[in-house]
């Protein structure tokens, strides 16, 4: 999922809002201008309505804001970068983010990933402005479900980060859906039924198992699939 500051708002994208976001990481920050603020602006209006539908569908449940790290104990740290709200979280969700192979740190410079109590019915967020995942682990989840929300919203921080309009029209037409379909949801719509939560849910089956797959896109992954994936998500120049 990924968040929006308000979810009764469609989204409206250019080429350019589209190029100048995708690159922002690789820009050195005194040089971006006031177009490249407008685009990651457009990218927390648009590419945050996709949370909507592992909540269920409830739009209500979109906040404003991140979770505000300095309002937490946070008792565990491992890694830079990687946050847990208390031990029991920990215990969790160091395992489950061991299972995820892509290396995030490289290919997402300055992304953070936050592991917390729930807040609502979400399973987790991904902040396009602010580069932050959080996941939401309830005392119900086990290893597997922890990684594969986490799977999905690294997903969505690659979209976001790396992808290009030409890159996501090149999605739909390797996953043999028509052209038209919507990249971004509109408000209350699920994730599952838009380009953004299936590339979402494709990497998450990439790093996870197909077992649990939610894509309403398309049911199936080919070969084909994972390996366009592959070229859209691991670009790091360094």
């Amino acid at each position: 999922m990924t968040a929006a500051p308000s979810s009764t708002t469609d989204s409206v994208w250019t080429a350019e809002d589209e190029r100048s976001l995708s690159r922002r990481q690789r820009v050195n920050s005194a040089a971006v201008t006031f177009s490249s603020m407008l685009s990651a602006s457009a990218v927390v209006l648009g590419a945050a309505l996709s949370f909507v539908a592992l909540t269920g569908g409830d739009s209500s449940e979109v906040p404003t804001a991140p979770v505000d790290p300095l309002a937490l104990e946070i008792s565990s740290e491992s890694v830079a970068g990687v946050t847990y709200e208390n031990e029991r979280i920990a215990a969790l969700a160091e395992p489950a983010l061991a299972e995820i192979r892509y290396p995030w740190r490289s290919e997402l410079q300055g992304w953070s990933i936050a592991f917390l109590e729930p807040r609502g019915r979400a399973s987790g967020y991904t902040w396009s402005a602010e580069q932050r995942m959080e996941v939401f682990v309830r005392e119900s989840d086990d290893i597997e479900r922890i990684a594969r929300v986490l799977a999905h919203e690294i997903g969505h921080a690659i979209d976001v980060t790396l992808n290009t309009p030409d890159e996501r029209r090149a999605w739909l037409a390797e996953r043999g859906v028509p052209a038209d379909t919507p990249w971004w949801p509109t408000s209350g719509s699920p994730d599952f039924e838009t380009g953004a939560g299936d590339f979402a849910e494709v990497f998450a089956a990439s790093q996870i198992g197909e077992e649990d797959f939610k894509s309403r896109v398309e049911s199936t992954i080919d070969d084909g699939d994972y390996a366009l994936l592959a070229q859209l998500s691991l670009r790091d120049e360094n």
